[in-house]
């Protein structure tokens, strides 16, 4: 199987950003003292974020790999509903978001997406924007519990809905004291586990429109 058609599989999302078994905690965090507090201040810090440009680096671990496999590139975010990830290393190619169109491109020539992955891409985009936005801390379709550590929050998402639970066991998200969007971003699968980390990030910096076509 080659790795592009790995990217897209029904499990694509296991290829997007590690814990070692679910929910263990990282040494360092323990639960926040005033967990709404924490959740208001977060929820206060996202809505001042409109865009968000960053480069990031991504280690994705799988039952199908002999290895752990990196990526690189460059994330851009847009409020309220644009994400690019154009990477860059070991393979050129972008996939973009933009509310319920899904482009993916190498270089600048689109290629063709079925009609199943672009459902499921779809669905990616989604939960991206509620995990880069502050929707994920008021969704239904997840639980929420937050622990803080002298420089970090870390909020541990547990997905209640069926159609995340077929692919995604849980998200831990982890916020910086500074002001920043996500500094860390773990996912949880049930066939391997992604770590994303995210650097370098302007916020609420103008980005070309462009860049979301």
């Amino acid at each position: 199987m080659s790795l592009f058609r790995f990217c897209f599989n029904k499990q694509f999302i296991m290829y997007l950003a590690v814990l070692p078994v679910k929910g263990q905690i990282p040494a360092g965090f323990v639960p926040c003292a005033d967990p709404a507090s924490v959740k208001q201040q977060l929820k206060i810090h996202l809505a001042y974020i409109q865009s968000i440009e960053c480069s990031f680096i991504q280690t994705k671990n799988h039952e199908l790999l002999t290895r752990p496999h990196v990526a690189r590139g460059l994330f851009y975010f847009q409020k309220p509903h644009k994400i690019r990830w154009e990477y860059q290393e070991p393979l050129s190619w972008t996939l973009i978001f933009n509310g319920n169109n899904v482009v993916r491109k190498e270089g600048n020539t689109p290629l063709p997406l079925s009609a199943s992955q672009a459902r499921l891409l779809t669905s990616v985009s989604r939960l991206m924007v509620r995990l880069v936005g502050s929707g994920m801390l008021e969704n239904g379709d997840f639980s929420h519990e937050f622990w803080c550590s002298s420089s970090k929050t870390l909020v541990r998402v547990i997905p209640l809905h069926k159609r995340f639970r077929l692919y995604l066991k849980e998200i831990h998200l982890y916020f910086s004291s500074s002001p920043s969007g996500l500094a860390k971003l773990h996912l949880i699968e049930n066939s391997g586990q992604t770590h994303l980390e995210f650097m370098n990030q302007k916020i609420n910096q103008p980005i070309s429109p462009d860049l979301f076509r």
